[in-house]
């Protein structure tokens, strides 16, 4: 299943590039916590993370590493 990256867990003042907010546009999202999520660079690399929690309409995911500022408005991978 594939899914969007739409951007950064932050606050004012701090900016956590390993939590990710994924849009996926399924109906039931809450059934997704706890699946793998991979992202893929252009260059073939993967970095793996796992859906925490639902973060209103959307996912929350927490990656291995951070990921970059490229990775905004790209697709993921949702390992169903």
């Amino acid at each position: 299943m594939n899914a969007k990256i739409v951007g950064f867990r932050g606050s004012r003042r701090e900016m956590y590039n390993n939590y990710a907010v994924i849009e996926a546009g399924k109906k039931n999202i809450a059934s997704l916590t706890g699946k793998k999520v991979v992202w893929k660079t252009q260059t073939g690399k993967t970095i793996t993370g796992k859906i925490l929690r639902t973060h209103g309409s959307r996912l929350l995911a927490k990656f291995a590493k951070g990921l970059p500022g490229n990775a905004v408005g790209s697709e993921v991978e949702i390992k169903v």
